[in-house]
């Protein structure tokens, strides 16, 4: 017999001849009954929805209130554990009754959530409690608890299923997921599932799981679950099973389930197999006997391909395949190729369209003899879409303002038996405009780089002029102070003017320091651009030759050929003109405006390129070079034109101090750089070390003033180390400092305040 609650008719009592009725009049407290629950006393508990639990004991209604010790008066689910005890979930938390005694479980004992829809006790005996607020397991002393910021699918859990295996399901308002203590497996209506709103969950003595939703009843199979099982990956705690092998079987008004949706936990089993459900409004008796389900998946046929939403007659034009065609709507079709038909739907197999010719569609059906209305597919366009499509009875899909490149549309059928047909491919391709050709790239490459190189040199050219006319102004100034004591005044003002232009000169002064270092940088990726460029010449000529032939299968090794060099071309080229922007960042004068700015980026831009440069002006120099790039160092706001000069005036010295050493010929010497990023607590610290011959203790509080140089005549202005102590000190509140090291060389610390940092959001 069974026990049946209403929500608005009281209690009924089924001995599977007879209804008996239990409401107001029989003594029940109220007829709004969400739960009941006969226990291994022949008690029968009752949650009602306001007016607290009652027990009836075949002859009286005993009943407890939040005046009794309850946490709440709407009790939502019921359970008796394997000790007896019984646990009773309410909207304002959990109670257990033991002994004649209450006991109360709250959030503030640990429970993630006090609005309880459901409990289950588990194989070890931990009780599970599913809520509003994700799920908590209990072991009698203490809650865990998991929530969708750990792996739930939801955290509205209505249901909870202990799988014989041991592993648990939850079903939520989003969807059902399996637990197997480390890993979740979700299923939603994008894998089959009738509805993603999971009240009820019950596992058969065939091993079946079936899912009552809220439009719906779901089935999965034992060998699907099976098939999770042993499809595991390591290493990964949560992630999506693949929606190909969720064979679900859903039970709709046409399959006989009448009643529109489940009632939270409201599945039953009974011995002889039979399964009760209870729906919205009635109860429905499934017998598993007269479920005879077809084994033979669908298949998938394409049955038309049309463009710009109009069919066009494929066979009459493969006589005539580069005709003009102009639509019902106005477009014109043309330069269009295909090799051949296929042979029952008459369709264009290895299509190429022009790049305006772009907005295809397809129409496809997938054929079965079970219940053809109830078909669904999936469909995807590999090129463009990232996913498949989610679940749908349509059979027809178009994409509109496709890009250039190479497709493929793939579709599959998905039956009422939840068999999946294979997948049908459809491959083709749209040509690029001749703008956007690799010719063309590579053409606007050699302009754009000729245009740079030329204006490297004019620039350079302009510096040395300037460099020129300012040393002679120096000169002159300073003959005049020697000759007329009486104009001193005078000609100190002249001489500070020329100390500003000779300070902006030395600003300029190293991009020329650069340009070794920028053509031996830039060499590299042309010359990979010019190979790749002369190697597919030879293979497009190939290629025509095998389209003569109709050799397909060299036709497409040639076409991926093809591609790759393409790939490449494009890597080599935007690493070009990766170094054009740089190089084009450190010439411009700057702004004074501050920009978000990557010191990592910045400092390893500007590492390789001096080295380069060194290597250029002597290419006997070998330096070791070590970087130490703090990978959670955050953009900070700088201006990016100066922070580059001090990185690379430090740079530059520490160069200069190993290759000075290196001349000596000590035994055993390896000049190294070590440049390094770190955050600390409230600076970002930039690192540039040497193994050079030291700084001097005598002149080490004198480095960082205007004109002052250890450098040989000529090889040095003395304005770099004063250039960059002003950037960093007086244009960003910084620090630079300059340090012996313990064994050999000297460090400079730049220390940047972290009140400039960028926060992005991710």
């Amino acid at each position: 017999s069974f026990w049946l609650a209403t929500l608005g008719n009281g209690i009924i009592h089924y001995n599977r001849k007879n209804f008996q009725l239990y409401g107001k009049n029989e003594g029940l407290s109220d007829d709004r009954i969400y739960c009941i629950l006969k226990d291994r006393k022949s008690r029968v508990w009752i949650g009602t929805n306001g007016t607290g639990l009652c027990q009836f004991d075949g002859i009286n209604f005993t009943n407890y209130t939040v005046n009794d010790g309850l946490p709440g008066n709407n009790i939502t689910c019921l359970l008796e554990d394997r000790k007896g005890n019984i646990w009773l979930g309410t909207r304002s938390g959990v109670a257990k009754y033991s002994a004649d005694m209450l006991t109360t479980f709250t959030e503030k004992e640990g429970l993630v959530n006090n609005y309880v829809y459901s409990i289950q006790e588990d194989r070890e005996g931990n009780i599970w409690f599913g809520t509003s607020g994700g799920v908590s397991k209990y072991n009698g002393k203490q809650f865990t608890n998991w929530t969708e910021e750990s792996g739930l699918i939801n955290n509205a859990v209505t249901s909870i299923l202990v799988e014989n295996s041991g592993c648990l399901w939850f079903g939520t308002l989003g969807g059902a997921c399996r637990f197997d203590g480390n890993s979740f497996f979700y299923f939603t209506e994008k894998e089959g599932l009738a509805n993603n709103a999971v009240l009820s969950m019950l596992q058969d003595q065939k091993g079946n799981i079936w899912m009552g939703t809220r439009f719906g009843l779901s089935k999965i199979s034992k060998a699907t679950i099976k098939s999770i099982s042993t499809n595991k990956r390591k290493n990964k705690s949560f992630f999506s099973f693949s929606p190909s092998t969720a064979l679900f079987k859903n039970y709709t008004y046409e399959d006989g389930f009448q009643g529109i949706g489940c009632w939270r936990n409201s599945i039953l089993e009974a011995k002889d197999g039979t399964i009760y459900i209870g729906a919205n409004d009635r109860l429905m008796i499934y017998h598993p006997n007269g479920d005879v389900e077809p084994v033979s998946p669908p298949k998938i046929n394409l049955v038309a391909v049309s463009l710009f939403n109009e069919s066009l007659p494929w066979s009459e034009l493969q006589e005539h395949k580069d005709s003009l065609i102009v639509l019902n709507n106005g477009v014109k079709v043309s330069n269009y190729h295909f090799t051949g038909l296929s042979g029952w739907n008459h369709l264009p197999e290895n299509l190429i369209l022009k790049y305006n010719n772009n907005s295809i569609g397809f129409t496809f059906v997938g054929i079965t003899q079970h219940q053809p209305e109830k078909i669904k597919y999936q469909y995807k366009l590999e090129g463009f879409d990232e996913a498949w499509s989610t679940l749908t009875p349509k059979n027809d899909a178009s994409y509109a303002n496709l890009s250039a490149g190479h497709y493929q549309f793939k579709v599959k059928a998905l039956s009422s038996s939840g068999v999946w047909s294979q997948e049908l491919a459809y491959p083709f391709s749209i040509r690029p405009p001749w703008w956007k050709t690799t010719l063309a790239y590579v053409i606007y490459l050699l302009g754009f780089l000729g245009s740079i190189l030329g204006i490297f040199y004019w620039r350079s050219a302009a510096l040395r002029r300037e460099n020129r006319i300012l040393e002679e102004k120096v000169l002159h100034r300073t003959m005049e102070l020697q000759q007329k004591s009486s104009e001193l005044e005078l000609s100190l003002d002249h001489l500070k003017s020329a100390q500003t232009q000779l300070i902006q000169a030395e600003k300029l002064a190293s991009l020329g320091e650069l340009t070794a270092g920028i053509a031996h940088e830039i060499q590299n990726p042309l010359n990979f651009v010019n190979n790749f460029a002369e190697i597919n010449q030879e293979l497009l000529s190939e290629l025509e030759e095998e389209i003569e032939k109709g050799n397909l299968f060299e036709i497409k090794d040639l076409a991926k050929n093809l591609k790759v060099n393409e790939g490449k071309i494009n890597h080599h080229g935007q690493r070009a003109s990766a170094i054009v922007r740089a190089m084009l960042e450190h010439s411009r004068n700057s702004t004074g405006v501050k920009e978000p700015t990557d010191l990592n980026s910045l400092a390893d831009e500007y590492l390789r390129l001096a080295y380069h440069g060194l290597r250029a002006k002597d290419s006997t120099i070998v330096a070791t070079i070590e970087t130490h790039f703090d990978p959670e160092l955050p953009k900070i706001t700088v201006i990016p034109q100066d922070i580059g000069r001090v990185i690379l005036n430090l740079i530059n010295n520490a160069f200069y101090a190993v290759t000075e050493k290196a001349k000596k010929g000590m035994e055993g010497y390896r000049p190294t750089v070590i440049i390094s990023t770190q955050r600390m607590v409230n600076a970002i610290e930039i690192r540039v070390t040497d193994n050079g011959n030291g700084i001097p203790d005598a002149i080490k509080d004198k480095i960082f003033q205007p004109f002052f140089t250890t450098k040989p005549t000529g090889q040095g202005t003395g304005l770099g180390l004063s250039l960059s102590y002003d950037i960093v000190t007086k244009g960003h509140g910084g620090t630079l400092v300059a340090v012996n090291n313990a064994g050999e060389g000297a460090t400079f610390l730049l220390q940047l305040p972290l009140n400039n940092q960028v926060n992005e959001v991710i």
